[in-house]
């Protein structure tokens, strides 16, 4: 896990131990070995003597995790290396904008979750319904009524 703030990049190691690590808008450096993120480049440096050597970062993938309202550039993918749980959104303890948001890239949400935890699904009217996927939900708006991709075509969910 790693946290960046104005002057400290942190890291929490796999024994627990948290490694701070100085951080500025340069990347230059004076003692040998010494670990400098580079925040204008979102870069991790290290100087080998001679040279400042780039570790890796995130402009180094060319990308970048929201930090303080950076915008991410890029695909972000988790790749587990064990069987854990691999992404968690955890509410403040005042949430009440909601936790997570699908859009279009015009910004029009196309899914989201509360912040209480409900889904929801795309809502379209019956004349826009989305394209038939088998196993595909959305919100008909028109027949007010949640539906399924079924065995050949969209099928209004209905209860027993």
């Amino acid at each position: 896990m790693a946290k960046l703030n104005k002057n400290n990049l942190q890291i929490k190691l796999k024994q627990g131990v948290v490694a701070n690590i100085n951080a500025d808008a340069t990347k230059y450096l004076a003692t040998e070995g010494e670990p400098h993120y580079a925040t204008d480049t979102k870069d991790l440096y290290i100087f080998d003597g001679t040279n400042n050597q780039l570790v890796g970062g995130l402009a180094a993938l060319d990308a970048k995790v929201d930090v303080a309202g950076d915008t991410m550039t890029g695909a972000l993918i988790i790749d587990g290396t064990a069987d854990t749980q691999q992404l968690t959104v955890q509410a403040h303890s005042t949430q009440t904008a909601n936790l997570q948001e699908t859009q279009n890239s015009a910004g029009t949400i196309l899914t989201k979750t509360s912040g209480v935890g409900v889904f929801f699904p795309l809502q379209a009217a019956t004349a826009s319904a989305p394209a038939y996927v088998k196993g595909g939900l959305y919100f008909d708006t028109t027949l007010n009524k949640l539906m399924v991709g079924g065995a050949s075509g969209w099928e209004t969910v209905t209860s027993a």
